[in-house]
């Protein structure tokens, strides 16, 4: 091939990344463990103070850039005058023989505050700034923490699903991971990050071919 050839072909190639990447993306939850149910005991959740950490595990499908987690909390004040602060944290989760448990690389943080009055749960949002990207067939875990001292802490709510959660608290210190059962309520969004078209891969392929051809 020639050298102007072999510029059109990567002009070609530079055009079709470029389609692929500005390709129309979009927002999935890709994480739930469902919204609270009050039940017949009505409803029920973990503590975060400082003696105790909560964690939810969730491994995408598929490479994502998140926008948001949504998280129902209530709260063990009842005069509407405090509203406990908490936080969440985004963690790659870390390889522990078992389940897996969230691990001290820090991707995100949110500091964040409980609206709800008493057993009265809200939703609280926390949004990305944009540049998290997850991976496909990766676990993290969002991590749950408070400040607040007793009988003024928030609580996060149970929801009605079941995922991987963890529990580290004062009688117990140390990541106590469930593949199941109570897990706190959760949905994370994200959008999804399109895969290269395949004229574009084609695109590659040829360059790569003409390269292979020059040498």
């Amino acid at each position: 091939m020639t050298e102007m050839t072999t510029t059109r072909a990567m002009m070609t190639l530079a055009g079709l990344l470029a389609c692929a990447a500005s390709a129309p993306a979009y927002a999935d939850v890709i994480f739930d463990t469902g919204a609270p149910d009050p039940g017949f005991f009505g409803f029920i959740g973990f503590d975060l103070s400082p003696n105790q950490s909560v964690a939810v595990a969730f491994t995408p499908t598929a490479d994502v850039r998140l926008d948001s987690i949504d998280v129902w909390m209530m709260s063990n004040a009842f005069d509407g005058v405090i509203f406990p602060e908490f936080k969440l944290s985004l963690v790659a989760g870390v390889e522990d023989g078992g389940l897996g448990e969230p691990g001290t690389r820090v991707l995100e943080t949110w500091d964040l505050t409980t609206s709800a009055v008493g057993f009265d749960p809200r939703r609280e949002t926390a949004r990305s700034l944009g540049g998290t990207i997850l991976s496909a067939g990766v676990q993290y875990w969002v991590v749950g923490t408070s400040d607040a001292p007793e009988l003024e802490n928030p609580v996060w709510v149970w929801g009605t699903g079941e995922a991987t959660s963890a529990i580290d608290n004062a009688l117990s210190p140390g990541w106590n991971v469930s593949g199941g059962g109570a897990t706190p309520s959760i949905s994370i969004g994200a959008t999804v990050i399109p895969a290269p078209t395949s004229a574009a891969l084609l695109a590659v392929s040829t360059v790569m071919t003409t390269r292979r051809r020059r040498t």
